[in-house]
């Protein structure tokens, strides 16, 4: 007889069936193709920027043709992705940076040149638009600039300092004046693109950084200065009133307020909850964090939940991108600068209505100094990861330094026996589990530390038959140390 189980440990989305000691689990994701450049070259850090709909993904590879820039755009095919068309800036020329930040809208593709010159204005930055043709190609449309532009303005400089929803098109110009910074937004209202509002940095401060990270949803706008308050950040948010105007309504710093924690980096919103990672200066001693912030029943947002770092030996920069949407919010730590593999993180509700972590997206090839997780975009089933720093093709061959690469994770049904989880060859089981886990893998296992939801490390055991029953009852992470000085996490549910 069947049997079907709603866990609310897993989130909204997840169903574990059950079928004569045969478990089937939905909503787990696995790497479904690494992107590569049809054209690559040594320095092009594909990958800078992603971006993914139902029906094409589009990766930035700013740096090519020494930072021209170019985006490489991919159809979906069944379950497979092609490359479909390499686009370039009409007038593209070096070190604009042409692919910067790319955002799919409803009939429309955005790509920035945040370092592009207007005429004799340099650094201003610029905006294209590109929409489908008959011949199902993505054609140029209209160049936006700002109304006033300006030396090092920077415009859309960042994937953070770009966002679309409908027909409006956001972008931060972190770089005006000194970096106090700014925000145009445009509209297309009857076919023709328009700019209707700068909205200028409240606080005027130099190196405030306000426009580095922009995000709109439904009627709300967040902007991110991750400058002010000597660099502890802050987040500006704004309400479009029935004129269509964008009105202040309240401004967050987060409750740590830690200096250089560059709080507003990257700003996520959707429905009535926003993210914003706070990703951390390196030695600084502070922790890389995500913060979560709900909307009350008063119209005001309050922080409801802190999300910190997993324990590394190097700084993570976790918190550099985070993106929320319907049941999902992701966060990367992409390890700049590090010899660790950078890392990206899907978490999901609770039945206590906080986020908490469900899975790594884990790449089925090492990443280690890759930057994985340097930009990310996601829809519905799918997730694209860029890592812009990667060295190696779609097949892990032919090395050219940091031609840069993008994966591509899909939602699969994975089929496990004995009421466990199986993700990419690791193995754990029973999970839930009451007093023993046992975990197998296909690569050799050095270790196995069992975290808190802080990160904090409980125990670490080299044996792959731990002993579970002197932990309290609720959710853990196992990170899984292998042979080769990788490492993955995954999640434990103790009963």
């Amino acid at each position: 007889m069947e049997k079907y189980l709603f866990s609310k440990m897993f989130g909204k989305s997840t169903l574990l069936a059950s079928t004569f000691g045969f478990s089937i689990i939905f909503g787990q994701f696995q790497q479904s193709a690494k992107l590569t450049a049809s054209t690559r070259e040594s320095r092009a850090e594909f990958g800078t920027a992603v971006a993914i709909n139902n029906q094409y993904s589009a990766v930035g590879a700013s740096r090519e043709e020494v930072a021209k820039g170019a985006v490489y755009v991919y159809q979906k095919n069944g379950e497979n992705w092609g490359f479909h068309q390499k686009i370039n800036a009409p007038d593209g020329f070096e070190m604009a940076e042409f692919g910067g930040s790319i955002k799919f809208g409803s009939d429309f593709m955005v790509v920035s040149a945040g370092r592009a010159d207007i005429g004799g204005v340099v650094r201003a930055g610029a905006l294209y638009i590109y929409g489908l043709n008959s011949n199902n190609q993505w054609a140029f449309d209209k160049k936006l600039t700002a109304s006033d532009f300006s030396n090092d303005a920077l415009l859309a400089v960042n994937p953070t300092s770009l966002a679309v929803s409908g027909n409006t098109i956001v972008a931060g110009a972190p770089g005006i004046d000194s970096w106090k910074g700014a925000v145009y937004i445009f509209e297309k209202n009857n076919g023709n693109w328009s700019e209707i509002q700068k909205i200028e940095s409240p606080a005027g401060i130099d190196f405030g950084n306000f426009g580095i990270g922009v995000s709109i949803y439904d009627g709300y706008l967040v902007v991110g200065a991750s400058g002010e308050n000597n660099g502890a950040g802050k987040i500006y948010i704004y309400k479009k009133n029935d004129s269509g105007q964008w009105i202040f309504h309240q401004s967050l710093a987060s409750s740590d307020h830690f200096e250089n924690s560059y709080f507003g980096n990257a700003i996520s919103i959707y429905d009535n909850e926003l993210v914003v990672g706070a990703y951390t200066e390196t030695n600084t001693g502070n922790p890389a964090m995500a913060f979560i912030f709900k909307l009350d029943e008063n119209d005001n947002w309050y922080e409801s939940q802190k999300i910190a770092s997993y324990q590394s030996s190097e700084h993570t920069y976790f918190g550099w991108m985070c993106e929320m949407k319907n049941d999902k919010l992701l966060i990367t730590s992409p390890h700049l600068y590090g010899t660790e593999a950078g890392k990206t993180f899907i978490y999901k509700k609770n039945g206590q209505d906080n986020w908490e972590f469900d899975q790594e997206l884990t790449p089925k090839n090492d990443v280690v100094q890759d930057s994985y997780g340097w930009s990310i975009a996601m829809n519905e089933n799918e997730i694209i990861v860029g890592a812009s720093r990667d060295d190696l093709d779609s097949n892990e061959e032919n090395e050219m330094q940091d031609a840069g690469s993008a994966y591509i994770f899909n939602q699969t049904n994975l089929a496990t026996n004995e009421n466990g989880l199986s993700i990419n060859d690791v193995k754990i089981y029973p999970n839930p589990a009451k007093d023993f886990i046992n975990i197998t893998s296909k690569k050799e296992i050095s270790s196995v530390e069992i975290l808190d939801l802080s990160g904090k490390k409980i125990s670490e055991s080299k044996d792959l038959k731990i002993n579970v029953s002197n932990l309290k009852k609720g959710i853990y992470l196992l990170n899984i140390k292998f042979g080769n000085g990788r490492s993955k996490l995954q999640k434990l549910i103790k009963q």
